[in-house]
């Protein structure tokens, strides 16, 4: 009976020692500082939120999302169901649900293009339309002066 139990504490003690020595190799992490730059540390249970996550990579296009000032900080700033996105995207509901936070995903951020976009393409449409509204209005009005005055 003794052998037998210290046969389960040897055994329990290689697999800790065995897991932390191969927690690089194997993807686990306890903050997301333990990953690659591309990637998060996200936990899909309890147990991974209060021991060791798993490095994920960062979401693309169209996938699930959590946002970035969603990371768990009591825990070493894991992330729950879903890491955040890449550069240039950002994470919106979007889909039926919006309310739902199941409903994140990963989309192009529009700030920044929409802005110049408008800029760029509205304001001489703008200017051009009044242009040639301006001449519209002068050419009918000299044209034909009767129906200015009413007579």
């Amino acid at each position: 009976m003794k052998w037998i139990i210290l046969l389960a504490f040897f055994t329990a003690y290689m697999a800790v020692v065995s897991c932390r020595g191969f927690s690089r190799r194997s993807g686990r992490c306890e903050s997301s500082t333990d990953c690659a730059d591309d990637e998060c540390c996200l936990a899909r249970t309890s147990l991974q939120l209060i021991g060791r996550g798993r490095c994920k990579r960062l979401s693309s296009f169209g996938e699930r999302c959590t946002p970035e000032d969603l990371a768990v900080e009591e825990y070493g700033g894991k992330y729950v169901r879903s890491c955040p996105c890449r550069s240039g995207l950002s994470c919106e509901n979007v889909g039926r649900f919006r309310q739902s936070s199941l409903s994140q995903r990963c989309v192009r951020s529009t700030v920044s293009s929409t802005s110049t976009t408008t800029s760029t393409a509205s304001t001489p449409t703008t200017t051009t339309t009044l242009a040639s509204t301006s001449t519209t209005i002068a050419t009918t009005t000299s044209e034909n002066p009767s129906s200015v005055t009413g007579g």
